[in-house]
């Protein structure tokens, strides 16, 4: 770990000094936050801040998602998540295990979840209207921390879904990779973030930076509520792109015939874990849920019949929120405290590929999973529940996980690609890595083209070259087909085929072709109906697999494709984006790339619109390409769908949307000066005078205390305060002179700030008492202080 010299820290604590509890957010032009406090606590509630003002329905929803109660804001059509959220304990592990957080940690949650409550505590009318007569409020750091999961038990529960029925489990498309300095021209690293992933909801990826002037945190990226998912800091650059460990698992469970919350076990009777939840349902009756559990299937999900259940064994059932690891790696000053916080061992899956100011790069195959007897059966369908050999072994330990360290080749990719795809020679192979990490030997077409074009750069790549391959449009079943194309009308002319002069004039289109699918390209439009008419008949990727029959069918389909598109658009020459692409505020927005084709630049579609138009719902989600060299600042150029705010009356609903349409990378200004300079918008939040709706004065206090009660003596009632600076369990009683507890006033969950009570001189049955010497006692985390007051009758 790098020094700081003393004269810098003295400097920081006079920032600190001088600056109070103020946490600044410098709005850029394009509206992304610069948000500064004096310690991450402080720019974690800054960005909650940003946050709830820019997208207040995601940070809304999110927190709702997590206790399990969407339902009552959104009615039934949400009750079967509220359901799964409920069955497998998301609140409940993080609720159990925040206490459990090295202190900065839990600080940098509670500041987050602290801005939440008084954002919204003063500005009501952002609350999403299903949520106003809610208790929504207070967000606890346990609710911020809990976030962390949403992931795992999305990808984990389609992968049980997937084992159980059969049915295609969420899988995401994402590029990364690392040039070390030696294979660039201007000896910097580089790395790319190209996550591809649904658009989004509440508008997609939201960018921030966040710093901190005691030196821990300055780190930018993309943001979901207080979690990052991948960015840079000044010494560290990361990414991720997803994998397939297998860390979930259908299971048969057969009931005891005698009691059905007991099962079978080989032959031998144990019971279920079973409690009831009432979960309530905007505009109806609640309803009362029963689950049942075991530690050795995990969750009832289905009753199949009267002897037998499905459940779903998800790794989140055992493991905390990723919240830690995910810190250690944004304030990560060097390679080797990144490894220690990746060797933290909380990702359920991502390929993890990071960079460092010195040009060492690091990729690591991170995956909770458990070793099986049978892993190949337990990828394949339900398991047989009532044999233990069945059953989960010990988890793969970090140390098990695939990993490259300074490859001889210089650089590193994973585009989904299985492990030893990631560079030339990492020194494992398939046989070196458990089975239940992986599924297949996948080398896809966006990894080996990754691998071309980083082979071409040789030593002399830049930014520039290096900007063209993470926006790369190459479309690579054209190269692999247009040669058979050659070879099949000469055999159709040969046959005096009856629209050869048709074929012949529109495979002149496609040979004149540069083979890109840019917005601008008829020949991508003329090539992608071509291919969707023969994509079911033909392998474009194995040219040597197609025979003369269907050769002689991609000639017909040929002359076909300009009939369809006439029928579909009204016009036979269309170009790519004016079908392909999406609309939002009425404005068209072309998008190059496709996502059934494999560019890198991708788009995704499912359906089409009104107009025929293929509307693009996934791809790109937040493109980040990074340079990190010692000695000088981190320059970073980003792309992404949508802007920063989900409001559509914002100017910075659609501004980020044009650039991107555009494939155009923005530089971002990551240095004090360069955002300042090109500032929109500057907020400073003080935080020693945030009042929320109640009229308590929320602040970040720094130590417990329990404040005299005023006034004293009293009658007939009296106000205590008290501050609390960590989330922590908090009770407040009082006592008579015999030591007995008369009255608790709080005995709940708190998060950090200033509350104040009132005693009205009634014990905990509503009865006054006789005037007299009582005691105020507050107990929270590692704390305990009892105060004297005086009743006056």
């Amino acid at each position: 770990m790098r020094k700081i010299p003393i004269i810098f820290i003295l400097f920081l604590f006079s920032l600190s000094f001088l600056n109070g509890q103020t946490v600044e957010i410098v709005r850029d032009t394009y509206g992304i936050p610069h948000i500064i406090g004096n310690t991450p606590r402080e720019s974690a509630y800054g960005l909650a801040w940003a946050f709830c003002e820019d997208r207040p329905e995601a940070v809304i929803f999110n927190i709702l998602e997590v206790r399990g109660r969407l339902a009552e804001a959104y009615g039934r059509n949400y009750l079967g998540e509220d359901k799964k959220f409920r069955a497998f304990g998301i609140y409940s592990m993080a609720d159990s295990t925040f206490a459990d957080l090295p202190t900065d940690v839990a600080a940098y949650f509670e500041g987050f979840a602290l801005g939440c409550t008084n954002y919204f505590s003063q500005h009501p009318e952002a609350l999403p209207q299903e949520v106003k007569n809610m208790d929504i409020l207070p967000i606890t750091a346990v609710d911020a921390y809990a976030v962390g999961s949403l992931y795992a038990l999305s990808r984990q529960f389609g992968r049980f879904k997937k084992e159980s029925s059969d049915t295609t489990s969420v899988e995401d498309a994402s590029n990364q990779w690392a040039i070390a300095p030696f294979r660039t021209r201007d000896n910097a690293g580089y790395l790319l973030c190209d996550p591809h992933l649904p658009l989004g909801e509440f508008g997609g990826s939201y960018e921030a930076h966040l710093i901190s002037r005691d030196g821990v945190l300055d780190y930018e990226g993309t943001f979901g509520g207080p979690y990052t998912g991948m960015g840079h800091n000044r010494h560290i650059a990361w990414s991720h792109t997803s994998n397939s460990p297998d860390f979930a698992d259908a299971y048969i469970v057969t009931l005891d015939p005698a009691d059905s919350n007991r099962y079978l076990l080989d032959g031998v009777s144990k019971p279920f874990t079973v409690w009831q939840e009432v979960i309530k349902i905007a505009g109806e009756a609640p309803d009362t849920m029963t689950f049942r559990k075991s530690a050795d299937h995990g969750v009832v999900m289905q009753t199949l019949d009267d002897q037998h259940v499905l459940s779903a064994k998800l790794d989140l059932l055992n493991t905390p929120p990723v919240g830690e690891q995910m810190f250690r790696m944004m304030t990560a000053s060097s390679m080797a405290e990144f490894k220690n916080a990746v060797a933290l061992h909380l990702f359920s899956k991502r390929n993890t590929v990071a960079l460092d100011d010195y040009g060492n790069i690091y990729y690591v195959y991170c995956g909770r999973t458990h070793y099986r007897n049978d892993p190949i059966a337990a990828r394949t369908g339900p398991l047989y529940g009532s044999d233990s050999n069945t059953l989960w072994g010990d988890l793969i330990p970090f140390s098990a996980l695939p990993f490259v360290s300074n490859p001889t080749s210089g650089y590193l990719q994973n585009c989904n690609d299985a492990p030893w795809y990631v560079t030339q020679n990492p020194g494992f192979g398939k046989d070196d890595v458990p089975i239940e990490l992986y599924y297949g030997d996948r080398f896809g077409i966006r990894g080996r083209r990754a691998t071309e074009l980083i082979d071409l750069g040789a030593d002399t790549m830049d930014a520039d070259y290096l900007k063209r391959v993470a926006l790369d449009l190459k479309v690579v079943q054209w190269d692999s087909v247009d040669t058979v194309l050659q070879l099949a009308l000469q055999e159709s002319a040969a046959d005096s085929f009856q629209y050869q002069q048709q074929a012949e004039a529109l495979a002149d289109t496609l040979f004149q072709w540069n083979g890109r699918a840019a917005t601008d390209s008829k020949a991508m439009t003329l090539f992608y109906m071509w291919y969707y008419l023969l994509k079911d008949d033909i392998n474009f990727l194995q040219p040597n697999s197609i025979d003369s029959s269907k050769r002689r069918l991609m000639v017909k389909e040929l002359v076909e494709a300009p009939k369809q598109l006439n029928a579909l658009y009204g016009s036979s020459s269309i170009s790519w984006g004016e079908i392909h692409g999406f609309e939002r505020s009425g404005i068209w927005f072309p998008i190059s790339g496709d996502k059934q084709l494999q560019t890198a630049r991708m788009g995704g579609w499912k359906q089409r619109d009104a107009q025929n138009r293929l509307i693009v719902e996934q791809g790109n989600y937040y493109m980040m390409l990074i340079r990190l060299k010692a000695g000088e600042s981190p320059q970073a150029w980003t792309m992404k769908p949508f802007g920063e705010s989900s409001d559509p009356e914002s100017p910075h609903y659609n501004d980020l949307t044009t650039l991107y349409s555009a494939d155009s990378l923005r530089k971002t200004w990551y240095e004090e000066d360069e955002f300042r300079a090109h500032a929109e918008k500057i907020e400073k939040l003080d935080l020693t005078a945030i009042e929320n709706r109640n009229g308590n004065t929320n602040t970040l206090p720094h130590k417990f205390v329990l404040s005299p009660n005023y006034p004293n003596p009293f009658n007939p009632q009296t106000t205590i305060k008290y501050q609390i600076p960590i989330f922590s369990y908090v009770k407040l009683s009082i006592f008579n002179t015999l030591g007995q507890e008369i009255r608790t006033l709080v005995n709940t969950r708190k998060s950090p700030g200033n509350y104040s009570i009132r005693w009205d001189g009634r014990d905990n049955f509503g009865k006054k008492v006789s005037g007299g010497i009582y005691f105020y006692r507050l107990e929270a985390k590692n704390f305990k202080q009892t105060r004297k007051l005086v009743l006056l009758r």
